[in-house]
């Protein structure tokens, strides 16, 4: 299963020097792992985010924002973002910003 490249460098070029970051290849698709835990990944053509569970509903009522579902039961506290909701850079940017405030929250693995 392949990825959206696209994203995979647009985030690579909003966060050149992401510290504590690596990419790590899974499922069919690509996580940004901080600190040990997903922060965001992209699926097909989709960016996942880890919004976490408080912010879930807020994050699901964005436009392109969908239940992080690709077993037929979503996760809670993480969402898809159709990649036609991400055409601006502040877009991308204000997800990854989302999802790295969760994941600096969580305990390093």
């Amino acid at each position: 299963m392949s990825y959206s490249r696209e994203i995979e460098q647009r985030i690579d070029a909003l966060r050149p020097d992401w510290p504590g970051v690596f990419k790590q290849k899974m499922f069919g698709g690509l996580g940004y792992m901080l600190d040990g835990h997903i922060c965001v990944g992209v699926f097909k053509d989709y960016l996942i985010v880890r919004c976490g569970p408080e912010a879930t509903a807020d994050a699901l009522s964005q436009p392109g924002a969908r239940p992080f579902d690709v077993t037929g039961r979503a996760m809670h506290g993480w969402v898809m973002v159709e990649q036609s909701a991400l055409e601006h850079d502040e877009d991308l940017a204000g997800w990854i910003g989302q999802a790295e405030a969760f994941v600096r929250t969580l305990p390093a693995k």
